[in-house]
Parts: structure tokens; sequence; C-alpha cells
């Protein structure tokens, strides 16, 4: 067996004495070589003693692959340049003979029939395959607009509400907070009652989430504001645009929130009045009537804690606000929303809260941010390393008014709740196995949990118990 030095071992090359057509062999070289050193240099060049031990001169000295089809040549033989290391061997061992005298040929035996049998059944089909690519890339553009156009047929206008059982919906259209991640757009949960599409808050790309989930933007009833930060509020332009020119609603987006929200909607009324005039002089009244642009604000009073503000209350629907506390930030507020019996209560932003737990007794889902402060000390030790002081700052303040997923764990577990969807995930889960260590042994406390994603969705049918999970995320 030879095993030159720098190559791999392609399969077991014996050294044999078979007599071997020269017709049918390709010659390599030619040799006069000594019996003696002939049989020195086979010592010299294998590894094992399968070598016949006699010799005569103008014998045929050929590298026997054959006997060894069933092993590695039959991978070998498909390999690139496959005869380089056996051509190799071959010199290893001539080269081994230092005293070449009599004329004694060497040859490297062809493949047997089963070998090239082998290959073609390999072969055929990779050619089959790369002449079909070919086309394909020829006509890529030919391809891709069949395959868009049947994809465009499918998902334009689709409404996956409409498939819904009757009772309760709620989905993650922003399952992250104000710091960019690849799967938790800034905050934002959309809500199904019956036939009725809601939104509380609409943080950044939120809106073009609900899209891509299959959601009606056309058909925001309303949109419900927990308080004001930015990352909260950023995609309200473009939501209520969305609504304006996908919908037939004759008046603007309803938008509710606590007193301070029609300063908030006036703001995005102004910085969109142009936007108004163009669309309406491009495509007219039919599609987007002045009199149903931009937003229309419904503030309400914060109610104290220990008390609900009904906002809605309708045979099957009730929504009502409750306080939060999200110091300095007030107001601040969560919304319970009952359909049909079946309850889910939002948190929106807020430490740790009484006030939540008292509301969220019994319900179904509880939404519920969580910010772990344990990853957030490790962005505050890295800013300090890297002297930025504004970081530094903001990494110390955000603790103080956001639960902890244990926090947030121990409301879900003392209010008996179904289940914990958690949302406004920070910072951003990015690395594997990051999920136990922003619970930090939250799942402990409360077992039935879920880490939100853009996209996730729960199912509460009407007259049923169930909490089913109906999407895992986009």
């Amino acid at each position: 067996m030879i095993r030159p030095r720098g190559w791999s071992c392609w399969g077991n090359m014996v050294i044999s004495n078979k007599h071997a057509s020269p017709s049918l062999l390709p010659e390599f070289l030619t040799d006069a070589l000594t019996l003696a050193d002939l049989e020195s240099g086979c010592k010299k060049a294998c590894e094992t003693t399968r070598v016949h031990p006699s010799f005569s001169a103008g014998e045929n000295v050929v590298i026997d692959l054959w006997e060894v089809i069933g092993s590695g040549f039959k991978r070998a033989a498909t390999k690139p340049f496959v005869w380089a290391p056996i051509h190799r061997a071959i010199n290893v061992l001539t080269a081994s003979l230092t005293k070449p005298r009599l004329g004694i040929q060497t040859y490297c035996l062809l493949p047997g029939q089963e070998a090239i049998s082998t290959m073609k059944k390999i072969l055929i089909p990779v050619v089959a395959l790369l002449v079909l690519g070919t086309v394909l890339y020829s006509q890529r553009a030919a391809v891709v607009a069949v395959v868009m156009q049947k994809a465009l047929e499918n998902r334009i206008g689709i409404d996956i509400t409409e498939d819904f059982v009757d009772g309760l919906h709620v989905a993650l259209c922003g399952a992250g907070g104000p710091l960019p991640a690849p799967k938790a757009s800034g905050p934002c949960v959309a809500v199904v009652a019956g036939d009725r599409l809601f939104v509380v808050d609409v943080g950044t790309d939120s809106p073009r989430n609900l899209g891509r989930m299959g959601m009606p933007v056309g058909e925001v009833n309303a949109v419900f504001l927990t308080h004001f930060h930015s990352d909260h509020i950023d995609g309200l332009g473009e939501v209520a645009t969305l609504r304006w020119a996908g919908g037939n609603f004759e008046a603007p987006l309803p938008v509710y929130g606590p007193n301070g929200v029609e300063t908030v909607v006036a703001g995005f009324n102004q910085a969109y009045s142009q936007d108004f005039i163009y669309r309406q002089a491009h495509h007219g009244d039919a599609v987007t009537p002045l009199a149903a642009a931009g937003m229309t604000a419904r503030p309400f009073e914060t109610p104290a804690d220990g008390v609900l503000a009904t906002l809605i209350n309708e045979p099957d629907l009730r929504v009502e606000a409750l306080a939060v506390d999200h110091e300095p930030v007030n107001p601040a507020v969560g919304y319970r929303f009952t359909y049909k019996g079946r309850t889910a209560l939002i948190s929106g932003d807020t430490s740790k809260s009484a006030n939540i737990e008292r509301f969220a007794k019994g319900i179904d889902l509880l939404v519920h941010e969580a910010l772990a402060p344990n990853i957030v000390n490790m962005m505050n030790a890295a800013a300090v390393q890297r002297n930025l002081p504004n970081l530094i700052k903001i990494t110390e303040d955000i603790p103080s008014y956001h639960a902890s997923p244990l926090e947030a764990a121990e409301t879900a577990r003392d209010a008996g709740v179904g289940h914990l969807l958690y949302y406004h995930i920070v910072p951003p889960l990015l690395l594997p196995g990051q999920d136990a260590l922003f619970l930090d042994g939250a799942a402990d406390i409360f077992a039935n949990y879920t880490i939100g994603v853009d996209g996730v969705m729960f199912s509460l049918p009407a007259g049923s118990d169930d909490i089913i999970q109906t999407s895992k995320g986009l």
C-alpha cells in the first residue's frame, strides 16, 4: 500500500505482477530495474507486504486498483485530478529503485467496469443538473417573472383574519424596544376581537410587519397608545397613511391615549399635511378622501390605581385602561381587552406593578414588557471601558422603570394567568443561548411563557379555555 507524503490516501494501491496488455494501459514511464532493486524498492515504498516476491525481467509492474474498487477507489474516481496522486505514487516507487538495469515497464491499471458504471451514475445527474442550471440562469428574468406573478396573486390583499375562529387573537407586530434587532421591531401589539382589528402602540417597522403578517392594515379600527415615548409612537404616521389609502373609512384613524395624546396626534397630522394633499391630488377621493386623512385623538383621564377606565363597552367587547408605573414617564397606561369571555392584558412600559397583578387575575394572556438588568449591566461595563458617558448614564437609568423577566414572571404567577408573553425585549437577543441569560431564572417562577419575536401570535377561541399559539414568528 503506497501512501505518498503530502497526498491523501485515495484507496489501496497494491503492487502486483499481474499481466496487463500494454495496449489497454496508459504508459507513465519506463525504467530499467534489477530484480533485487525492485524488491528492495517495494520494501521502501510500500507499507504492507502485499507484493508478489518474485518478478522477472520484462514483466509489467502495475499499480493495481482493481482489487479495491469496492472501497476508496469508487469515491476517488469521482474526484478531480484523481489520477494525479496515483501517478505520484508510481513516482515514489520508481524513485526509490536507484539502480535501473533491466527493462521492466511500469503502468497504471485503468478502472474496471464496475467503477466506470458508478462514475456514470454519479456524473450523469450532475451534468444534467449543471445543464438545467445553465438554462435556468440564462432565462432567470423570465423564470422570476412567472414566480413573482404567482406570488403576487397569492399575497396581495391577503387577510389572515378571515380564517380566524371567533375569539380574541393577539399578535406581536413589534416585539422589541428602541434598540435595533433582527426579529424584534419597535413595540406593537395587534388585537383582533371578532372581526375588528386594533393596535396597541406603533413602534418602528410595525406597520410593515402587520402587512408581512397578513393583517389588513387598511382595516385598523383604532390605535391605543400606552405612553408617548418615541419608540412607541414613531410608526403612527405610516399606519394612518396605510389605513387611509388601503381602507374604506370615511373618518380619520381614532387614536386613544391618556391626556397628551392630542398633542402627539396634532403633531403627526401637521407633519403629514402636505402628503395628504399630494396623495389626494394623485389618487382622488375614491381612494384617498381628505375627510379620512390622518388621525383624530381620543384622550382620557388616567385612572387611579385600583380603577379601570372603560374606553369601549359593547355587548361582546370591552376595552379598558389601567395605570402602570413608568416614572418619570407620566401618564402611562396598560390596556385590557375582553371579548366573549376571553381576556388579554397588555402592560406597556412599566416597572413591577401591583395594579397590573390586580387586573390580570385569572386572565388568559398577559403580554408583559421585560428588560434584563444583568445584560444591561454588561452593556454598562462595556460603556465604562470605552469611556462613553451618555451610554453609561442611560444603562444606569433604564432598569429603574422597567420590569425584569423575573418580575414579570412573578406577576404572572401571582395573578394566575394562563400564559405569559414577553415583549418589549431589552436588550435585543442576538446570540444563541441568550434566551437563558435573558430569563435569568424566570422560567423557574412561571413556566407557561413565550419570549416574543415579531409575528408571534396567540388565539383565544370564544367559548373555550384554550390558549393556542398559532404563529411562532415571521
